[in-house]
Formats: structure tokens, sequence, C-alpha cells
């Protein structure tokens, strides 16, 4: 980046920048783009476009591919679903694997495999009364799992809540 450019830039004579610039300064001064972009005080709305206008936590996920920035109108859920879907192959299946990996999840598969036993038969020999007891636990455990995640979701919304 020649000087001139960069004295523009300094004196606000030029208020804009290219991705490759803020890319460059970002890399100059040893530090995230999204970082040099966005403000340290998460209080602080900032605007995306001459339009919309969002919290630095927001805009960090939308930079990330969680989230969606504003609703668009529409079916909110399928929005979320393109999203998402929109994601590179390996960001895919990097979150198939943390949802498989998550207790409620693996819980949830131990009981499909202890339901089709249950309803068409052991593939192995196993006594009845030791899938009834299987069935009863991973029931707890489901439960417990399910209890886990609400609260955890419960606690997201709530900091989200204290920070709009």
């Amino acid at each position: 980046m020649n000087r001139s450019i960069l004295a523009n830039i300094e004196s606000h004579r030029r208020e804009e920048l290219t991705v490759e610039e803020v890319f460059a300064f970002a890399l100059a001064l040893n530090m995230s783009p999204t970082n040099l972009v966005l403000p340290n005080d998460e209080a602080t709305e900032v605007a995306v476009t001459p339009t919309v206008t969002e919290y630095p936590f927001f805009v960090r996920l939308w930079i990330y591919g969680e989230r969606r920035l504003t609703s668009t109108g529409g079916d909110e859920r399928q929005l979320d679903l393109d999203f998402q879907r929109k994601a590179p192959e390996h960001e895919l299946r990097q979150r198939d694997e943390k949802v498989r990996r998550h207790p409620l999840a693996m819980a949830i598969s131990e009981m499909q495999g202890l339901v089709q036993d249950s309803i068409l038969g052991p593939k192995e020999r196993v006594g009845g009364r030791h899938l009834a007891e299987g069935l009863r636990r991973t029931a707890k455990k489901l439960a417990a799992y399910a209890e886990l995640l609400a609260d955890e979701v419960e606690h997201n919304d709530t900091e989200k809540g204290h920070q709009s």
C-alpha cells in the first residue's frame, strides 16, 4: 500500500476500504480482521449497511457463518437452514459431528437401538428384563441430557438478552 493511500485513509479523506486493505491492516497490526472492523464495546450497535445495524456479538456470529444476521421475512426456520447449507462442506461436517457427539444425540441413538431391539427382537440373545432395564436407564439419561440442553439454551438466550 503506498503512502498516499495510507495518508488519505488516516486523514479521513478516504473513508472506504477494500477488503484487501482491511486484510492488509489486520495483518500489519497482528489482529483479526473481525476485531479490526468491530468495536470492543459489545453494547454499541454497528452499521452493517446503511439500513441495518446490529450488536458486534451478532455480527461476529454472522461473519463466522454461525447465524443469520437479521430477519429478511419469510419462514425463519427455512431461512436458517438455507444459510447453514451455504457453508463450506468442511464446516457442515464439523457441525454434524458436533451434534452427533452431543450427549443428548448419543442417548437418542442408544434409545433408537433399544426400541428397535424391543420391537423387532434383539440382534443378540438378550433377555426382556435386560432390554426393559436398558430402556428405563436410557430414558432417564435422555431426560437428564434434555434438561441440561434446555438449561443451556435458556442461559444463552438470557446472555443474548443482556447484550441487546
